[in-house]
């Protein structure tokens, strides 16, 4: 190879080398060729992000971060400046977020839209300003992805340690000191227990009480012997009356038969007396042998009035006066 081939295939080397550097460095955002118009973000952190750092809507690039800077005053000290791709509008309402990169280990920012869009977008003059912490992108789904994975599980859980925190609060009352005189109702229930074993040993230590208690118990057992006797003279009773029975009930049908008949003799003697039939019904239906009878009554009253006086007047006077003229 002489010189002069040997010089071009050195300058076309050159020249593929230089291309190809420009080349990496367009593609690692080292190279700005492109028109953009720029977005403020106004944050407590940068989050990670830096010059250079590519800037994504929905997944989509969109642009890059041309500088970082922080200011002493303010709510929001860090200030980055979003060189944003000319024609690329961005919604209102959109969440500020950074995303770490897999290749260099850095982070990028991600802009992600509302769910529900207006309509409306950040004005491209300049002038647009995004306020607010940069959440991490990384933390956000893992942490959603925990939720949806174990979030049940606790859920779960807090289920049931509310239904344990009642039965706790329970046995800490019956454990605690929660009465009047800081025990606890099973402290309570042992003391009342104790009083109730010592005061059952007094009693079996007591003679007195021991042998009235005997006493009693002959007593009890002595009626239940006359219980059961009442009832086994009772039970042979009721035998009887169901030998009984039978004669029993002849005997009543019997009577019953005899005062019907009775009743139908008296019933035919008071048709005869209202038809005026026998002494009595002609007593009842003539009036004039009743007023004889009358009369005679009268008389007879007299004549016993007559023999009343008689006699009296023999008693006081004697039977002289009947003898003499």
């Amino acid at each position: 190879m002489n010189e002069r081939t040997r010089d071009a295939f050195i300058g076309l080397c050159t020249l593929a080398a230089a291309a190809g550097i420009v080349i990496l460095l367009y593609l690692f955002n080292e190279v700005d060729i492109e028109k953009r118009w720029q977005l403020q973000l106004h944050a407590p952190s940068t989050g990670g992000l830096g010059s250079n750092s590519s800037v994504a809507l929905d997944g989509v690039p969109i642009g890059i971060i041309e500088s970082v800077a922080l200011t002493p005053t303010g709510q929001w000290p860090v200030r980055i400046v979003v060189g944003v791709n000319d024609g690329i509008s961005i919604p209102m309402g959109v969440t500020a977020m950074t995303k770490a990169s897999l290749l260099t280990g850095g982070a990028n920012l991600y802009l992600e839209s509302p769910a529900v869009r207006s309509g409306q977008t950040l004005a491209m003059d300049g002038s647009a300003i995004l306020t607010g912490p940069i959440q991490s992108m990384t933390v956000r789904d893992i942490s959603d992805a925990f939720d949806e994975r174990v979030g049940p599980t606790l859920e779960t859980f807090n289920r049931l340690g509310a239904a344990w925190s009642v039965v706790g609060e329970d046995v800490s009352s019956l454990l605690g000191g929660t009465g009047s005189n800081g025990q606890g109702r099973l402290a309570s229930i042992l003391q009342q227990v104790d009083r109730a074993a010592r005061s059952a040993a007094d009693w079996l230590d007591n003679p007195a009480l021991r042998d009235e208690v005997t006493e009693f118990m002959h007593m009890a057992l002595a009626g239940m012997d006359r219980a059961v006797i009442a009832m086994e003279s009772f039970d042979g009773l009721l035998s009887h009356l169901d030998v009984r029975s039978e004669t029993i009930t002849v005997e009543v049908a019997a009577a019953g038969r005899a005062l019907s008949e009775a009743l139908h003799q008296t019933s035919a003697l008071l048709r005869g007396v209202e038809e005026g039939k026998g002494t009595a019904g002609l007593l009842i239906t003539n009036p004039d042998l009743y007023n004889r009878l009358r009369e005679t009554t009268v008389q007879l009253d007299r004549l016993a009035e007559s023999m009343r006086l008689m006699v009296e007047q023999v008693r006081e006077e004697g039977i002289g006066p009947f003898l003499g003229p």
